[in-house]
């Protein structure tokens, strides 16, 4: 969701940038790291999500003392039984301080179905959420180091140019007046209540509306698409967006469903190229129309071809003697490295007249010789069969 919310706030970011309902802050993160020098203002009306990000972008103890907490509730053993009392334990203990309170609410956020921290353990309550050797228990997706990490990398990014709020929405706009705004409120009265411990009702979406309309700012609003918000927000421009989402914790039972990208004015966006478009892509040389000579004119003589200088130092014998055109073979694979071996070994050195590599994909210039080995197909071996070549143009 995030990396499709980012072209339209890029287009209204200003100096500074506000949300008022940040929840887990994806989105605030992301535009901080893309905005170094932007100052953020954050707010939840949820008092525990506030603390949490209060003790991320506060002072050096606090955040040191969030850590250390982190530090001493790792599994505590390999026995369900007990690692289901700890979480207990946590639940059950009314946190003394902001650091206390922010660590609580991460462990249950992390160890609770559908990270809700007042539902249910993971696994259940009678822990029988082994399947076959795959832990499926209350900590199986509680991992210290992965945390302590992103919470070090969130606080390089907020901390000295972060204000946290934990105010009801109308207060924090009329605390951040004209500033850029992404809004992303609880889901409207009936759809998926229980995500959300501080709900806002009927009244709270039309105010919500209300304000939005009057905001002497550009803002960008995401709902889950519903008939009511259309038509609270008939007056704005309204893009749709298809997602899915898993509130499982093995990400099974995706759901689809639309949300609205809501603006007061229309943005145009652009889309990317997905990967999915690459792989349909085929590159097919246009040819060039031959201009029809004037009668009377004398014929024009025929110059010769421009050959193009190989780039590389360790140019190969060429079986043909001819050099193509640069062409960019991308080998569509998950893992990067890996991927630029393999593309490497799928073009016979024999015909290659040099080669590089570029944001992860092999950019060679092949000589001449038979069609297949001009596509970067010569003595492919057994690995054809695994990894599909897209050729374009460089």
């Amino acid at each position: 969701m995030v990396k499709h919310l980012l072209p339209y706030l890029e287009q209204i970011v200003s100096n500074r940038y506000a949300e008022p309902f940040v929840g887990g802050g994806s989105v605030a993160l992301a535009m901080a790291e893309r905005f170094p020098s932007v100052l953020l203002a954050i707010n939840d009306a949820d008092q525990d999500v506030a603390c949490f990000w209060r003790v991320i972008c506060g002072p050096p103890p606090l955040f040191d003392k969030l850590c250390s907490l982190l530090e001493e509730s790792r599994a505590p053993t390999d026995d369900p039984k007990h690692r289901f009392v700890f979480w207990e334990d946590v639940r059950a203990t009314e946190p003394k301080d902001d650091a206390a309170r922010a660590f609580r609410f991460v462990f249950l956020n992390k160890t609770t179905f559908g990270g809700q921290v007042d539902a249910s353990p993971i696994g259940g309550w009678q822990q029988n959420g082994w399947k076959g050797s795959r832990d499926r228990t209350v900590m199986c997706q509680y991992s210290v180091d992965n945390i302590v990490a992103q919470a070090k990398e969130a606080r390089q990014l907020l901390a000295g140019r972060t204000t946290v709020y934990n105010l009801d929405f109308r207060d924090f706009l009329d605390a951040v007046e004209a500033q850029s705004l992404y809004v992303d409120p609880p889901y409207f009265p009936g759809q998926k209540n229980k995500l959300y411990r501080v709900m806002m009702t009927v009244a709270d979406h039309e105010c919500l509306a209300e304000r939005l309309h009057d905001y002497p700012q550009p803002w960008v609003l995401s709902y889950d698409d519903c008939p009511e918000v259309r038509n609270l927000y008939s007056w704005a421009a309204c893009a749709e967006l298809s997602a899915h989402y898993s509130s499982a914790p093995a990400k099974t039972n995706w759901k689809h469903q639309i949300e609205l990208i809501i603006t007061p004015t229309p943005i145009d966006i652009m889309p990317e190229p997905t990967p999915r478009t690459q792989r349909k892509t085929r590159f097919v040389p246009t040819p060039e129309p031959e201009a029809t000579p004037e009668p009377g004119a004398p014929p024009e003589p025929e110059s010769a071809p421009e050959a193009e200088p190989p780039t590389s130092e360790e140019a190969h014998t060429s079986p043909a003697g001819a050099v193509l055109p640069p062409v960019r073979v991308i080998v569509h694979r998950r893992r990067r490295a890996q991927a630029e071996d393999v593309a490497k070994s799928l073009i016979a050195p024999a015909y290659v007249a040099w080669m590089a590599i570029e944001d992860g994909c092999l950019v060679a210039s092949t000589f001449s010789s038979t069609e297949d080995e001009a596509q970067g197909k010569a003595e492919p071996g057994a690995s054809i069969r695994q990894f599909k070549l897209t050729i374009v143009p460089k």
